[in-house]
């Protein structure tokens, strides 16, 4: 990951976090963040694929599976 592509989506988080809607959505419903741990350690720690690099190499995934 470029340090452009570091910065991007720093900010992207940044703005989400800033948002008011954003907060007084975690804080009513907590199971969110419960959510997003879960999907991280299934996603990256499993697998040792990052989201990304399933859209990339969904072609050869495919064919090893058949």
């Amino acid at each position: 990951m470029s340090f452009t592509e570091f910065l991007i989506i720093s900010f992207c988080i940044y703005a989400l976090i800033s948002w008011t809607g954003f907060k007084h959505l975690l804080l009513s419903y907590p199971e969110f963040i419960i959510l997003a741990l879960v999907l991280n350690i299934v996603v990256g720690r499993f697998t040792g694929l990052q989201l990304l690099e399933y859209l990339r190499f969904m072609p050869l995934i495919k064919k090893h599976l058949e």
